[in-house]
């Protein structure tokens, strides 16, 4: 009985510095440096930061001052956005493609403990080549983005968020169709970072919190 063992190895720096005036002008910064194994030396590496703001409208001198601070208690804008990295590339990117080589327990050849006696031949578990390096492959981006808007009513009583949000993925793993090599050659197209994906949506909710009694 054989085992094979697989180790990676993944390295994340953070930083987050954020800053608030007055409970009016609130702003984050955070970033992440993330590094992985799948890539080879020169794109282990990625820098993806994120950004956010708010503005509490109702904090203002002259929100408070007006007569609508009587029954909206509450006013906040917000809005963010930010990166972050994936190194799932899918089926197109097994572990350690970007390494030439072979790879073992794969493939077959055979073999004849008697050369005269073709009844007697058996397959015998080989090695198969890994064909070239893949180093055309780096992170998928994900870029998300979110504005808002937070409201409380009644001395906030009756409060809720609304929220509008996308998210783009870009990079994901794709072969191009563009790149013919002759048959004869044995080569094959290498994948690259060429498909992209888009998700929109939004999101909201209402609650209503009392005392009776």
């Amino acid at each position: 009985v054989s085992e094979r063992l697989s180790v990676g190895t993944t390295a994340s720096f953070l930083m987050r510095a954020g800053y608030d005036y007055a409970s009016r002008y609130i702003f984050d910064f955070s970033a992440r440096y993330d590094g992985s194994w799948k890539f080879p030396k020169g794109q282990r590496w990625g820098f993806f930061p994120s950004f956010s703001g708010a503005w509490r409208i109702s904090e203002e001198p002259f929100f408070k001052d007006s007569s609508v601070n009587n029954w909206l208690s509450n006013l906040k804008l917000r809005a963010s956005y930010g990166m972050m990295g994936d190194d799932n590339l899918g089926g197109l990117y097994p572990d350690y493609a970007y390494l030439s080589g072979y790879n073992y327990y794969n493939g077959s050849s055979l073999f004849a403990a008697d050369p005269f006696n073709s009844v007697s031949s058996s397959k015998v578990v080989g090695t198969a080549s890994k064909g070239i390096p893949v180093t055309t492959l780096s992170w998928i981006t994900v870029k998300m983005m979110n504005i808002g808007i937070d409201f409380g009513f009644f001395n906030n009583k009756l409060t809720g968020e609304f929220d509008v949000f996308q998210r783009l993925r870009d990079g994901i793993a794709g072969t191009p169709s563009d790149i013919l090599f002759p048959l004869e050659t044995g080569l094959s197209v290498l994948p690259e970072n060429l498909n992209s994906d888009r998700h929109l949506g939004c999101d909201t909710f209402i609650k209503w919190r009392d005392n009776i009694g």
